[in-house]
């Protein structure tokens, strides 16, 4: 990404435009600054990961994968880009992928605090997935079998529908 002072500047001037469009919520135009910005340099890591950021707001997943890898490839250094590529991987269904390279933001220094409510969604969605992947298999490892219901812990019997019709009764003095 070397750049001559005339390319660099303009690339600088453009970014300042495009971030007060996005922050505005002016995607369409902030992406058409973007797309000025990659045609002066395609490898500009912040107008990849910009770009693909604005497309998954737009719930544009599936253009925002080759971007937001491609930012990642260019610099591996930018943990923005690592949170954005994990948000990618969590909505394509490796939620395993997805907490690694959002752990990999964290350790670039990325300190936004969506980091760590990400890191929680993909460890759920893993979860989620396991599971699922055990019931289609009927293979339900004992310690995640759902436990007895709260209602039979706490009150031996009233589970049943004849038993917590007793347990009524004996609470309005059976009637």
């Amino acid at each position: 990404m070397d750049h001559d002072n005339a390319v660099g500047r303009r690339l600088l001037e453009l970014q300042g435009l495009e971030s007060m469009l996005r922050n505005a919520g002016a995607y369409d135009e902030a992406l058409t600054i973007l797309d000025q910005m990659l045609e002066l340099d395609d490898s500009y890591s912040p107008a990849l990961n910009n770009k693909a950021g604005i497309l998954m707001l737009l719930d544009r997943y599936e253009e925002a994968g080759p971007l937001v890898q491609r930012a990642v490839q260019v610099n591996s250094d930018n943990g923005q880009a690592w949170n954005n590529l994990g948000m990618y991987l969590l909505y394509a269904g490796e939620p395993e992928e997805a907490e690694q390279a959002f752990r990999k933001a964290l350790d670039c220094g990325y300190r936004h605090p969506g980091v760590m409510q990400n890191i929680a969604r993909a460890v759920m969605a893993k979860q989620m997935q396991q599971i699922a992947n055990h019931t289609a298999k009927n293979e339900i490892p004992k310690d995640k079998r759902p436990q007895p219901r709260f209602l039979e812990r706490v009150l031996p019997g009233a589970a049943s529908s004849s038993g917590f019709a007793r347990w009524l009764k004996s609470l309005f003095g059976g009637r």
